[in-house]
């Protein structure tokens, strides 16, 4: 596969540590300790996800999660966030989902409504059942597997569900032909900024794509999945990646960057693959220097989140403007809020939280007050969602109480940032420092996915009462 070199040298120091986030060794195989130390701290960050009842043991790599959880949710947050960590090449799932009863009645319900008025689904083509001890059922057929795992999604966030069996079929319309299929692939591998120019072999047999190869960590290997099993008309994906993260187990090779006019191209190819993006060939794709900028029209101001997300996943990228506009179907802003409003209190995390919604002609503002940046953030995703929100003003407040000093904060800070697989190649570029509370973030990084990702890891972290985010990408800065 091709690869880029990045476009900036990214320099990332920490001021007042006698040490570089680089010098922890973010190139040495971690230990199972180390893995074990990392895992916990990343599940237990976030207070409302309920970790402090899960026990972590990690064996050649293989991180092993047991214990109690109260979401289906948290437990689905914690595995995804073990797999981020740096060595781990392995996630085995022993959790159990043990919430306090409702009746199933009002849970079927909750996640019928939650799917009808969901800006990406179908509004009757899901059927929800249940059966005793919170298990839910989900049948019917959907566009793409995207959908399909978005329904999952949006079922997990209800209280009272313990089990999903997602018997979702993806109904293409169309048939494909096992090498159209394979070239797609190919080519969401060779766009994607973490996989280009990795060893992965791409074979498809009755729509069935099979990979092979190494790759550096288990988030690699799952990005690859995940960019395998949205193209069309691909019916499974078996993921035989071996996770390799010793230094220098394989070796990526250099060519040039893509031209701008080559990028453009790229990027068009990237959202013409995501059918959830309406009519992608109407949006005008603007860049100069590998900075990005999406103009045009979408259906849901989901649709223009998801735009931004693929656009910025391109390996080349540097930036993105997202200058999208969204024509959403008109609904009244009064059913518009009881819609937002159901979602916000059937939410295991925001039930019961300070959050006021505001909207107006499909505008929505959140005002209020939540307990962790996690809330804020996972609510301005949960209004994202609903059918007919043009734009979302998330301007929650987050009660930090003061835990920790700042040496104490950013040494926090730094050790998840060196942990997670995506910021931990970066961690020698960037620059860290903590002022009352607020981290400062500064340094030039190779991609917008590191960008974004140092961002969430930092915010995330308990004590951080905000974030001056300076990082660069592609020599512009986001303030």
């Amino acid at each position: 596969m091709k690869s880029c070199r990045p476009r900036l040298a990214f320099f990332f120091l920490l001021a007042s540590l006698p040490m570089t986030l680089g010098e922890i060794g973010a190139a040495q195989q971690p230990t199972d300790l180390q893995i074990t130390s990392w895992v916990e701290e990343a599940i237990h960050e976030e207070p409302f996800i309920h970790a402090s009842k899960i026990a972590v043991k990690t064996r050649n790599g293989i991180v092993t999660l047991s214990g109690m959880v109260r979401t289906l949710a948290g437990k689905k947050f914690m595995v995804s966030e073990a797999k981020k960590v740096r060595g781990v090449q392995g996630v085995m799932d022993e959790m159990t989902v043990f919430s306090p009863p409702r009746p199933m009645v009002d849970v079927r319900q909750d996640v019928s409504r939650k799917l009808i008025h969901n800006a990406d689904l179908s509004r009757d083509s899901i059927q929800v059942e249940t059966s005793l001890e919170g298990k839910l059922i989900l049948s019917g057929h959907v566009d793409s597997w995207t959908q399909r795992q978005e329904a999952e999604l949006l079922a997990s966030e209800v209280r009272g569900v313990n089990v999903i069996v997602n018997l979702i079929r993806v109904a293409y319309k169309q048939e494909r032909s096992d090498p159209a299929i394979q070239r797609d692939v190919i080519a969401n591998l060779e766009r994607d900024a973490y996989l280009s120019d990795l060893p992965i072999s791409v074979t498809v047999e009755d729509g069935v794509v099979t990979l092979r190869g190494v790759v550096g960590s288990l988030y690699e290997k799952e990005r690859a999945y995940g960019e395998s099993v949205v193209v069309y008309n691909v019916r499974d994906v078996r993921n035989l990646l071996d996770v390799k993260t010793e230094k220098d187990s394989f070796v990526r090779r250099h060519v040039p960057l893509p031209s701008d006019e080559e990028l453009e191209k790229a990027i068009r190819a990237e959202l013409v693959q995501d059918i959830r993006v309406m009519d992608p060939d109407e949006l005008s794709i603007t860049v100069i220097n590998g900075n990005v900028t999406l103009r045009g029209t979408v259906e849901s101001f989901y649709q223009k989140q998801l735009a931004g997300k693929d656009v910025g996943n391109v390996v080349g990228v540097g930036w993105v403007d997202n200058l999208l506009t969204v024509k959403a179907p008109w609904r009244a802003d009064s059913s518009l809020r009881d819609d937002l409003q159901f979602d916000m209190d059937t939410d295991p995390y925001l039930n019961g939280e300070d959050i006021r919604i505001q909207v107006r002609q499909g505008v929505v503002t959140l005002t209020g007050q939540v307990n962790t940046f996690y809330q804020k953030l996972h609510a301005g995703e949960v209004a994202s969602r609903v059918l007919g929100v043009r734009e979302v003003v998330n301007v929650l407040t987050v009660r930090q109480p003061v835990k920790f000093s700042d040496a104490a904060l950013k040494e926090r800070i730094w050790k998840r940032l060196v942990a997670n697989a995506i910021t931990g190649p970066a961690a020698e570029k960037i620059t860290l420092n903590v002022e009352h509370g607020k981290a400062v973030l500064s340094g030039h990084l190779d991609s917008w996915a590191q960008y974004q990702e140092a961002a969430r890891v930092t915010l995330l972290t308990q004590g951080v009462r905000g974030l001056d985010n300076r990082l660069t990408v592609g020599g512009s800065r986001h303030g």
